[in-house]
């Protein structure tokens, strides 16, 4: 493991992955990070159930608007990277609220030439949390 290609994904993660994702608004510098086909993986749930049926690639909206969805001193966000081979990252990023868990990530990126770009995710919603990613 690079220890330059470490701070350069705990960077993105902090400070482009979790604002786009979770706070916006979306700035330039913040499209740079992800690459054009960044996807998640999405479960389709039974709302009769709630059990997993399936899951789907979905492309979203990055945050935009004036209206930040998850800010404040109630919302906090731990990164992590994970593992790191050759140009492959997963990075974990843990959404606190209130001091509870409520939703882990994690992020797929690839290096593309000298740069780290995020191409995809899927994500865990924590009992009880309300639906944040």
């Amino acid at each position: 493991m690079n220890a330059r290609d470490e701070t350069k994904i705990l960077r993105i993660l902090r400070e482009g992955y979790t604002f786009a994702m979770y706070v916006g608004p979306q700035g330039p510098a913040l499209a740079d990070e992800f690459h054009p086909d960044f996807q998640v993986l999405v479960p389709e749930i039974d709302g009769r159930t709630g059990e997993i049926v399936d899951v789907r690639w979905v492309r979203p909206t990055l945050r935009g608007g004036a209206r930040p969805r998850a800010t404040g001193p109630d919302i906090a966000f731990d990164c992590r990277v994970l593992d790191i081979s050759g140009r492959v990252a997963v990075g974990k990023v843990e959404v606190h609220q209130r001091g509870r868990l409520v939703c882990t990530d994690y992020v797929l990126l690839f290096r593309v030439g000298r740069e780290w770009r995020i191409v995809g995710k899927t994500f865990h919603q924590h009992a009880g949390a309300a639906a944040t990613a």
